[in-house]
């Protein structure tokens, strides 16, 4: 009995001791939320590339002329960065 006894103290403290019981817990988070920041802050700094693409325009004599697609580059606000950012940064729940 007294063996039984000391066999579950012994299981219990181990358990409670061990890393096991705080599974989800992550001191890497913090670290990983920095490198997080930064890729999310480079991305939003970049200007957004535009595809338009080419069409026919119809002249007033009845020929067709191509015009060819291009890129449109456009950058973004400091407003329009900073509500993405917050949008990218919000917590997500977890379940």
């Amino acid at each position: 009995m007294k063996q039984k006894i000391t066999f579950y103290y012994l299981t219990i403290t181990m358990l409670l001791l061990s890393n096991f019981s705080f599974g989800q817990t992550n001191e890497n988070h913090k670290i990983n939320d920095r490198n997080n920041y930064k890729k999310i802050v480079e991305e939003l700094n970049q200007p957004t590339q535009i595809w338009n693409d080419g069409y026919w325009v119809i002249k007033h004599d009845g020929s067709r002329e191509w015009i060819k697609g291009y890129w449109k580059f456009k950058q973004k606000s400091f407003q329009e960065k900073s509500i993405l950012f917050k949008r990218k940064m919000a917590e997500k729940n977890k379940v």
